[in-house]
């Protein structure tokens, strides 16, 4: 896992300025939240439920889910390394390039890697991260949806950036239909709040009755229980405008292709972008030394050492890094 996220903003306190290293929005305005926990002194006083069934039953209500089919836990990760436990000693396939929590965690419980044929286990992003690629979006779902339906194989479906996403993605609702699907979703990146270490799963009842069953007590904190309902009877204002944010990718993605670098074609508001020089750790380092800026370095999702991936924020910010770019690939002279 510490290899795997990559999210290292912590090693630079008080030196950037602006992080696009994280694929979610860092001006949302948390006042009102902030406020709120801090007039909740019993959050701290008192233990928590020992499960998050009160946060469940809201989601399968927002979500007009049957009862039981929701399982909230400490993050998208926690549930990816929950899942790899359930399934240990199993055949997973993981399709590449792709966020490395999956492979940590396969590792990490003794799965066995083979081929899409021979899995018991299928892990997909959606939109993938790094790429930013909506993977059985928009007109390809109903597609994606029959391979599922089709497969002998679970599929571990990870929407946690579905909200930005211009493409539909697979609803908790679509996600129920297929039996053999297990529906990642989360409130770090819907509310802007990573911090605060919340996800859920859906999936069928029976399976969501097995995991439970591995949880241990207390392993989401009053705090994020409290939060989470706050958000979500607040979450009308907590919009994300999802094709703002990837016209606003696909603007930086240009201007980065026409200094030589190649870019995916995101379909949300993050893009992988591959070096024409240099490496992507050299980059990083220069960059938050000089500017404040600081970005993903993708070596540990794709295995290339000049891979980057980039998460726009806000135009002037993304303006002012596409400068700095061109200035530290003008040190090459190529």
């Amino acid at each position: 896992m510490i290899e795997g996220h990559g999210d290292d903003l912590y090693l630079y306190k008080g030196k950037v300025r602006c992080n696009f290293s994280s694929n979610i929005l860092g001006n949302v305005d948390h006042s009102g939240l902030m406020e709120w926990l801090a007039g909740q002194p019993g959050l701290l006083s008192s233990y928590p439920e020992p499960s998050p069934e009160s946060v469940e039953r809201r989601l399968e209500e927002i979500h007009g889910l049957p009862c039981g089919t929701v399982l909230v836990t400490p993050g998208v990760t926690s549930a990816i390394y929950m899942i790899a436990g359930f399934f240990r000693g199993l055949r997973s396939y993981i399709e590449k390039p792709t966020f490395r929590e999956y492979e940590d965690a396969c590792r990490m419980f003794g799965h066995i890697f083979t081929q899409p044929c021979d899995a018991d286990l299928t892990w997909v992003c959606t939109p993938c991260n790094p790429s930013g690629v909506a993977v059985g979006g928009g007109e390809e779902k109903e597609m994606f949806k029959k391979k599922i339906r089709d497969s002998k194989s679970v599929y571990v479906v990870d929407a946690a950036y579905s909200d930005y996403s211009v493409k539909s993605i697979m609803t908790p609702a679509e996600a129920l239909e297929l039996e053999n699907v297990l529906l990642l979703k989360s409130f770090t990146k819907r509310f802007s709040v990573p911090g605060l270490r919340l996800g859920y799963v859906v999936g069928a009842e029976s399976v969501i009755s097995d995991l439970k069953a591995t949880r241990y007590p207390w392993s989401v904190g009053g705090m994020e229980i409290a939060a989470a309902h706050y958000l979500m009877d607040r979450r009308e204002r907590y919009e994300i405008d999802a094709h703002g944010l990837n016209a606003e990718a696909r603007r930086v993605a240009g201007e980065l292709e026409k200094m030589g670098l190649r870019t995916s074609r995101t379909d949300c508001n993050f893009f992988l972008a591959t070096l024409p020089c240099g490496t992507a750790a050299s980059l990083k380092a220069w960059l938050v030394e000089k500017y404040g800026l600081l970005i993903r370095d993708a070596w540990n999702m794709t295995g290339n050492s000049v891979d980057l991936r980039i998460a726009v924020q806000t135009p002037d910010e993304n303006t002012l890094l596409i400068s700095a770019i061109k200035e530290w690939l003008s040190l090459f002279r190529f």
